[in-house]
C-alpha cells in the first residue's frame, strides 16, 4: 500500500518537473530572444 502510494507521488512529481522544464525552456528562449533583440 505505502509503496503504491510513494510510487505514485514519485511519478507525479517528475512528470511535474517535466511540465517545469518545459516552461523553463520557455522561458529561456524568450530572454535569450530578449539578450539579441538589442542587436537585431
Amino acid at each position: 500500500m505505502m509503496m503504491l502510494m510513494v510510487t505514485s507521488m514519485l511519478r507525479k512529481m517528475k512528470l511535474n518537473h517535466q511540465k517545469e522544464k518545459r516552461k523553463n525552456k520557455r522561458i529561456n528562449s524568450c530572454r535569450s530572444l530578449r539578450k539579441i533583440s538589442p542587436y537585431l
